[in-house]
């Protein structure tokens, strides 16, 4: 039977606290080569994570560390971590668990497409979100399993899973240290010890976990603005321009009106700004570009969605394409009293003049 094989990509595991039993292979990533790590003799943070890892699993597998952060600033280079991404890919690796992840939106793309190519292979990734709990890369992108701490003491050593996620964030657990980079470990080992039985797709792995979760419904007592409050650092008003984007040519598909709302978005960021687009009708993968707003019956209101988001992203410009019956709407509410002050919601005839005061 072939073993799994689990890669830690982070700082580097400490040789001396893996069991003897182990097959374990020690890399680094410097000038941009993936080399043997020798130099590996502290206790840092992925030797933290492998502990948490190794008290939960209950089979035989192959351990990979690959150091791509300095232990003592923990910060690394995008570029490192893509290498470790292909030396996964090329190695036939079964699980990566990655505590750490970009929030920059310039690396979003390059992730997106290691992260696509995995999943083509069939590698589950796990990643954490940022202690910030804002949108991460690659924890937040679709065919990945998200994971966070949640502060709630009955998920300890369990996991939970959270209904109609706004960041891509679904599994969580109850980490002792209350950080987020904690919580992947222990979704990882539960992944390995049933993927020991046969090797299974990141399909099967997100319903595997998914059937053996504890829901979180979102309820009037519990809603999504609320749960977001709680978990993210900071939290603020609406202080960028929303543009509506309103689908007024009935021959024309929601997904190809989504790619031309793609197109914009792309030029944007290439000119250096953080532009995003939220959707009601997408039904094809525009995630790294394009995230699609939840049927507003599984939350409170639109109005909520592009709040939350704005908080989980910051962008710099909305785009949203809404129906015209919304777009009225959100034209005709008072807006103080959702906590969009100060925005602009322009219709798509300003849009031309919003953007050139925008670039200037």
């Amino acid at each position: 039977m072939k073993l799994p094989i689990v890669s830690f990509i982070d700082d580097g595991i400490n040789p001396a606290i893996v069991p003897g039993d182990i097959d374990f292979i020690n890399l680094v990533i410097t000038n941009n080569e993936v080399s043997l790590n020798d130099k590996c003799d502290y206790y840092a943070h992925a030797s933290e994570c492998f502990n948490i890892f190794q008290k939960h699993v209950r089979v035989p597998y192959v351990l990979v560390s690959i150091k791509v952060m300095d232990k003592e600033i923990q910060k690394g280079h995008t570029q490192d971590l893509l290498l470790a991404l292909e030396w996964c890919e090329k190695n036939d690796v079964s699980i990566i668990n990655l505590s750490i992840g970009s929030s920059y939106f310039g690396d979003m793309n390059s992730l997106y497409n290691a992260v696509h190519r995995l999943h083509s292979k069939n590698v589950i990734v796990v990643a954490a979100c940022n202690n910030n709990n804002t949108l991460t890369y690659p924890a937040s992108f679709p065919h990945v399993i998200g994971t966070r701490h949640y502060n709630n003491k009955s998920l300890k050593g369990i996991i939970g899973f959270l209904e109609y996620s706004l960041d891509g964030i679904e599994f969580m657990t109850y980490a002792e240290s209350c950080t987020n980079s904690h919580a992947a470990p222990l979704v990882t080992a539960k992944i390995c010890n049933y993927l020991y039985k046969r090797p299974f797709t990141p399909e099967e792995a997100h319903t595997y976990l998914y059937k053996n979760a504890l829901k979180f419904n979102f309820c009037d007592k519990n809603r999504p603005i609320d749960f977001y409050k709680s978990i993210l650092n900071d939290w603020t008003i609406i202080d960028v321009p929303i543009v509506l984007f309103v689908k007024d040519n009935p021959e024309m598909s929601a997904n190809a009106f989504s790619k031309n709302l793609e197109e914009l978005i792309t030029l944007l960021r290439i000119d250096g700004y953080h532009a995003i687009g939220l959707s009601q009708f997408i039904t094809i993968d525009f995630s790294n570009v394009i995230l699609k707003i939840p049927e507003q019956s599984k939350i409170s209101s639109l109005y909520e969605a592009i709040v939350i988001m704005f908080n989980l992203m910051q962008p710099d410009i909305i785009f949203i394409d809404v129906s015209k019956k919304d777009a009225k709407w959100l034209q005709e509410q008072n807006i103080e009293d959702v906590e969009l002050a100060r925005t602009k919601i322009c219709s798509p005839q300003n849009v031309q003049k919003l953007l050139k005061e925008i670039l200037s």
